[in-house]
């Protein structure tokens, strides 16, 4: 890695990240802004092949990335920025993270995987959480499903709970 700029707080964060991946002289800038990846960070880790995406947020917290983290990365760096591809993006939401983490039956649409779906309309897709509203619900995704169950039809909650916490089943060197 060539160089690394970060904020005095987080270190040990920035250590244990560190020390877990690896970028083959990808030089990445990690700055923070108000608590969130300013525009030019998130530029540069979209075209990053080995960033995933990801969020911290808490579905039902008080940060706007619980609701809308990756309907903002859909709508805002794919179809508005053109930062990156549909299939790049999908791909760094889906199967990257499936991959790194070892879970042998997500990230794929496929016979004996597990169907975590996500129908949404590349054309409206968008987030629309903010702090005063942080679980204001995304535009352009009318239907979910988490492990083959619906919990959200015609953009309706069904209030179905299917989903499990997932553990890695490796551990990365």
């Amino acid at each position: 890695m060539k160089s690394v700029i970060y904020p005095p707080i987080g270190r040990r964060i920035f250590r244990v990240a560190m020390r877990s991946i690896t970028m083959r002289g990808l030089e990445v800038l990690l700055r923070t802004h108000r608590g969130g990846i300013v525009d030019f960070d998130a530029d540069v880790a979209h075209r990053a092949l080995e960033i995933m995406f990801c969020s911290d947020g808490d579905l039902h917290g008080s940060h706007p990335r619980g609701a809308g983290a990756f309907p903002r990365v859909l709508g805002r760096y794919v179809r508005e920025q053109k930062a990156l591809s549909l299939e790049s993006a999908i791909h760094k939401m889906t199967g990257l993270p499936a991959q790194q983490l070892g879970l042998k039956d997500r990230g794929r649409i496929a016979p004996g995987y597990v169907a975590d779906l996500v129908l949404f309309d590349p054309a409206t897709v968008i987030d629309e959480s903010t702090i005063e509203q942080p679980e204001a619900p995304p535009v352009g995704i009318p239907v979910v499903m988490v492990a083959g169950d619906w919990v959200i039809e015609d953009g309706h909650v069904s209030g179905k709970h299917p989903g499990q916490v997932l553990r890695p089943s490796r551990t990365r060197d």
